[in-house]
């Protein structure tokens, strides 16, 4: 009958293999603090992802979105109240939407490439020159 031991796992870590297993033979061995890797790591998030930590993020979000579309309403309000000079004044800032473009905008995928077909020139080959060449001519 083997009697039974609690340790918790730093204790047993402070033994090497060869001792962890010859405590196993000789005790039933029991590990108190033992926990397996995902509820530690469940624990660990647990800790830190809660609704006050996400409340805190959307706040941050949200005052990032409003910045952002204070500054484009100021920007277009800069811009000029006369349609034609306000079309022209977006047309320098945001370029041509024509669908040529004004050939100084570099198309942001590239251009598409150009399908072209080679044909094949069929080789005529001389096997009387091409021997003449390696054995010399003939007499």
């Amino acid at each position: 009958m083997r009697y039974t031991k609690h340790m918790k796992v730093k204790e047993w870590n402070r033994f090497d293999w060869d001792k962890q297993e010859l405590l196993c033979k000789r005790y039933k061995i029991i590990l108190t603090d033992w926990q397996p890797k995902w509820k530690k790591r469940y624990d660990t998030l647990k800790k830190y992802v809660n609704q006050k930590n996400f409340d805190k993020g959307l706040d941050i979000f949200n005052k990032g979105v409003q910045d952002f579309s204070k500054q484009m309403d100021d920007m277009t309000k800069g811009l000029g109240g006369d349609p034609k000079n306000n079309k022209k004044n977006l047309d320098s800032i945001w370029g041509n939407k024509k669908k040529g473009g004004d050939g100084n905008s570099i198309p942001l995928w590239g251009s598409k490439p150009t399908a072209t077909k080679k044909r094949r020139k069929k080789k005529v080959i001389k096997s009387d020159s091409n021997m003449d060449i390696i054995w010399g001519k003939k007499k």
